[in-house]
């Protein structure tokens, strides 16, 4: 090392270099490949950074001297370092070490820490037909943040698998209602007003005592860790605190929900869309029976509804 001003000499700098990851589950983001070489008088810093289309983080930068403490964040640095850093490879970041330090020797080390800038924003899921999803499709999710539960959660605003937040409190259109689920089953089902899919052999019986088990949870599934169905008690809390009783009040809320109708019990065939909505908690109240939001043109109140029903499903994030 050469204490100078004007010349920086890093030669080990890139062999001592440490990586160091910050995962957050809930977006499921990763930093790696972490490398850094100077450049006249700044040191260049390259990263990857993994997480969904939508995400945005906080990155902070941190360098520590011969294994002494780590000082920063770093203020004199640019580039993708501080709010709203997308995901994306080859990330860069200039650090303008000597307006930082006015001397370096020995061994340096630089980290990155990142966390989630917060907010609820939209997001944007691929998935194709399986196991989950009923069809292959891209879909936009609105998102809005809401205490409506108690406190603050993020909830999408159009039902899982629609490709739209609903136009009215009655709209019967395939494109608004999105899918289906029976209770604490993987399987989603989208009906275009004549035919189920997949169609195939329908529950038409579900006794178990279990509420909707995390790994089941199409929320989960497809949109992403943190995601998850409301609680019966969330979704109680909800009804009470909005002062709902009927799908005008649903629906002007900030959630959006619609009367999407629903699967029969006996074959899966729909009813109702366009006048009732029935949404699944993921508690279950007893062994052959779910519990659901359930509203109509008179109503709006919980339910406790066999879980070989055909519900819609709506999704929070804590």
């Amino acid at each position: 090392m050469v204490n100078n001003k004007n010349c920086i000499a890093l030669k080990k700098f890139r062999l001592l270099c440490f990586v160091f990851f910050f995962p957050v589950l809930l977006y499921a983001q990763d930093i790696s490949n972490l490398n850094f070489e100077t450049i006249g008088k700044t040191i260049q810093i390259s990263y990857d950074l993994s997480g969904e289309k939508n995400d945005l983080f906080k990155v902070d930068a941190y360098a520590s001297q011969n294994d002494g403490r780590w000082e920063g964040p770093l203020q004199f640095v640019s580039g993708d370092v501080g709010e709203n850093v997308k995901p994306g490879t080859n990330k860069q970041i200039v650090w303008e070490v000597l307006k930082e330090e006015e001397r370096l020797s020995g061994n340096l080390r630089i980290k990155l820490e990142i966390s989630t800038t917060g907010g609820c924003r939209p997001l944007t899921v691929t998935r194709t037909a399986g196991s989950v999803a009923p069809v292959t499709k891209t879909v936009t999710y609105g998102v809005v943040e809401t205490n409506l539960t108690g406190s603050k959660k993020c909830w999408i605003t159009q039902n899982l698998g629609a490709d739209r937040q609903a136009r009215h409190a009655t709209d019967d259109s395939e494109a608004s209602a999105g899918w289906y689920w029976q209770f604490n089953r993987k399987q989603g089902y989208n009906h275009d007003g004549t035919t189920r899919t997949p169609n195939s052999n329908w529950i038409t019986s579900i006794n178990e005592n279990s509420d909707w088990l995390p790994a089941n949870d199409p929320c989960t599934l497809l949109l992403g860790s943190g995601w998850r169905l409301p609680t019966g008690t969330e979704w109680e809390t909800t009804d009470d605190t909005g002062g709902w009783d009927n799908y005008n009040k649903t629906f002007g809320s900030v959630l959006k929900l619609h009367a999407a109708g629903f699967l029969s019990t006996s074959d899966g065939s729909l009813y109702g869309r366009g006048s009732f909505g029935s949404y699944w908690s993921s508690s279950q109240g007893g062994s052959g029976n779910g519990r659901d939001l359930g509203f109509g043109s008179g109503f709006s109140l919980m339910g406790n509804l066999n879980k070989a029903n055909g519900f819609s499903a709506r999704c929070l994030r804590d």
